[in-house]
Formats: structure tokens, sequence, C-alpha cells
């Protein structure tokens, strides 16, 4: 009986089944980004069950950490690895899940109906009458500002990691969401410096070199190409069409 006894006490036996469940537990797949607040809850459950067996060791076990992340999709993974690098220090398992929580929760919040201008519940900022009478450039001011993807026009994530179902085309001088080039505004053409606006010359790797005009932007955080352009060019890239 005692040794029955011992055989049910002993942590390690019991770690050692919830790490082998937790092996069975899916990869979040990058189009079902919703399932990363289960995969979330899950992780904090087996934190919670180590620290309560007095099991903390393993928390900071780096292949335990590394089989985490290898449940997660590749964008979430590069969020990860800049946040880590954040910690100026060895992340663990315990840093790992409050990540991954605070990413349920950023996705769980994007995915609720809020206009990320107005803050009103019933429509997204897409199709806001209020931001849609902006002018171009005060849309991409708010757009960096508030740091809504460039594509979707939500928190939570960049351009280059965005998964929406549209299909995206470069537009350097098109950039507009839901407008024609009479909504913007003329004062605020008027105003525009001649001093970020250059006449270069772009060589391509097939040889072709081509005059444009480019439009230079001190804040930017992406680098757009006409798609006409691109093909003269001969090079190619992430399409996008953002949703400005």
């Amino acid at each position: 009986m005692r040794k029955l006894q011992f055989e049910f006490v002993r942590p390690e036996l019991l770690v050692k089944s919830q790490f082998e469940k937790f092996k069975k537990v899916p990869t979040v797949k990058d189009n079902f980004p919703e399932k990363i607040i289960s995969f979330a809850n899950k992780v904090a459950n087996m934190v919670t069950f180590l620290l309560s067996c007095g099991s903390e060791h393993h928390l900071k076990n780096p292949m335990l950490l590394e089989e985490l992340i290898g449940k997660i999709p590749p964008s979430k993974k590069f969020e990860w690895a800049h946040y880590s690098y954040s910690l100026d220090r060895y992340a663990t398992v315990v840093d790992f899940s409050r990540w991954v929580t605070e990413s349920g929760h950023v996705i769980l919040t994007s995915s609720k109906t809020i206009c990320n201008f107005c803050n009103n519940e019933e429509h997204f900022i897409k199709d806001c009458a209020e931001f849609q009478n902006l002018t171009l450039e005060e849309r991409w001011e708010h757009l960096k500002e508030c740091k809504l993807c460039f594509s979707c026009l939500r928190k939570g994530h960049k351009i280059f990691n965005c998964k929406t179902n549209a299909i995206l085309t470069i537009a350097l001088n098109t950039i507009q969401h839901s407008c024609t080039t009479t909504r913007i505004k003329k004062p605020a053409l008027k105003n525009s410096s001649k001093n970020n606006q250059l006449i270069i010359f772009l060589f391509g790797a097939n040889g072709n070199r081509i005059r444009t005009l480019a439009f230079i932007d001190e804040g930017s955080t992406v680098t757009m190409i006409n798609s006409s352009l691109a093909r003269h060019l001969g090079v190619s890239g992430m399409k996008l069409h953002p949703k400005v």
C-alpha cells in the first residue's frame, strides 16, 4: 500500500503525464488565429500545475519552451522572437505564457466590432464616414499613431503579418480606401511640402532603368512601389492594397 501511495504522489509522474497530453495539443494555424486563445489557456493551466506540484524548475526548461513555440503559427513566432529579445535575458515558460495570453486578448479585442477612429461599436473603421472624410495624409497619420495594420485597419499586427483574404495589389500613388480623389481635401495638397518628393532612377536586375517620382515619409514603416514599376524592373514581392 505504501509503495502504491508513493507511485501516485510522485510529482515527476504527474508532470510527465501533463507533458504527454500537451504534445497532443494541435498546432495553431495562421488562418485560425482565434484558436490562440484556447492555446494560451492550456499553457497557463500547465504553468499553474507545475507551480502547484513544486516542479517550477521545468518552467526554465528551454526544450519545453521550444516545444511550446512550435505550437504557434509562423507570424506569432516572429512576434515572440521580438518580445523575447526585448527581455534582455533568457525567456522562460512563464514569460511565454504571459505573452501568448496577451496575444489572445488582442485577438479577442480586435475581433469585436468597434471603430478604431470614432470608437463606435456599430461599424469598423473602413465603414466610418468620419474617417473617409479625412485627407489622405490625415489617414496615414492616424494609422501610424494608433499602430493599425495598413491592410485591414485593425490592431494587433503589422501589414506583413496580416492574414486578410483580400487580393492585395501595390499602388504607391493611389493608396486609398472607399474614396475618390474628389474627397481628398484641396488644402492638404496646397500644404504638402515638395521636400518629400524626389525624382529618382530605379535600376532592375533585368537591366531596365526607369525614371519616377518618389514620396519620402520619415515616419513610414513600409516601402512600397507601383506594381507596373515592379513588373518593368523585373522584381517581385508581397502584393499589398492598404485600405486607407
